[in-house]
């Protein structure tokens, strides 16, 4: 069938919801019923395309029954969307569940709208590890396919309810743990790059992450240590562990270009190097090259004065 271009409003009306994510959620009713045909998408304008396509199949009154029927099915499968607010709204917490969803597999009721179709066998990690955006690239995307697992798993709002509110539960709980990563600032690409080496080198790293620049390898990070069963004391040792070699390596960086000195002085002497250093606002290391620098720099320019004069 071609494409419709008349009056889409009064095609939809009497739709309960006409938002981009129903008329995915309407489209992926209608294929599980077989009453399309053109394969599974989360393209919106697709499947807005497909549910209009299919209203045009029927006269006003069968079109009112249809609209009806899809109603029927948002009201008993499709989750309201204040049961996300709280992945909406903290990156962190979202990218744990959508990580959650792939390595935990939920445990369904034996039948869902969908188990009428030949060889079904349920939703379950797999089938969510095999949708599209396996491996999106920022929260926006994360939250879509988190969103569109729900609404295409065909099971009744009471499991999906208890399902999403258990999935809080146990995300309140990592919450209010201390963070694993407080030494770790998101904004530095620097650290970020670092930690997700890191947990790879490890083995900590979960495999399921692609993350594409810091922002994302940071919330990789941290998910897979959120994500990670190990007791809790093992975990704060790894991060532990993992703190001292930053600390390390930052301070490798520090000495790069320097060399000790380790020499004795006056006691008389290092007051007034003391002195000195608290006046300059400095510490001993960088007030002792000032004098140093200073002192070297006279004799180099004294040299050149009398070398001058006497050519």
């Amino acid at each position: 069938m071609g494409v419709y271009t008349g009056n889409k409003r009064e095609l939809f009306r009497g739709l309960d919801g006409t938002s981009s994510r129903d008329f995915v959620f309407y489209s992926n009713i209608l294929i599980s019923h077989g009453l399309i045909s053109d394969g599974t998408t989360i393209s919106h304008d697709a499947c807005r395309q497909q549910v209009l396509n299919y209203l045009l199949m029927h006269e006003e009154k069968e079109r009112e029954d249809q609209i009806s029927w899809l109603n029927h099915k948002r009201n008993i499968y499709m989750l309201p969307r204040e049961f996300f607010e709280w992945l909406e709204n903290d990156e962190r917490a979202c990218c744990w569940a959508w990580g959650r969803l792939i390595i935990k597999p939920i445990t369904p009721p034996v039948q869902s709208a969908f188990s009428f179709i030949e060889n079904y066998k349920g939703f379950n990690e797999t089938d969510f590890y095999s949708k599209p955006r396996i491996y999106p690239s920022n929260q926006k995307e994360r939250l879509e396919a988190i969103i569109y697992f729900f609404d295409t798993t065909g099971y009744l709002l009471d499991f999906l309810t208890n399902t999403i509110e258990t999935m809080k539960e146990a995300w309140a709980t990592i919450y209010n743990n201390a963070h694993p990563l407080k030494f770790i600032s998101p904004t530095n690409s620097e650290q970020c790059e670092w930690a997700w080496n890191y947990l790879n080198e490890h083995q900590m790293a979960l495999s399921i992450f692609k993350p594409m620049n810091y922002s994302e390898k940071y919330l990789a990070t941290v998910a897979s240590l959120d994500l990670n069963d190990t007791h809790k004391d093992t975990k704060k040792l790894f991060t532990i562990s993992m703190k001292k070699a930053w600390d390390q390596k930052k301070y490798r960086q520090k000495q790069e270009g320097k060399k000790p000195l380790n020499t004795y002085i006056r006691k008389e002497t290092k007051a007034k190097l003391d002195w000195l250093s608290e006046q300059r606002g400095q510490n001993i290391n960088k007030t002792i090259e000032w004098l140093i620098d200073k002192e070297y720099e006279s004799h180099i320019n004294a040299q050149g004065f009398w070398e001058e004069r006497f050519k």
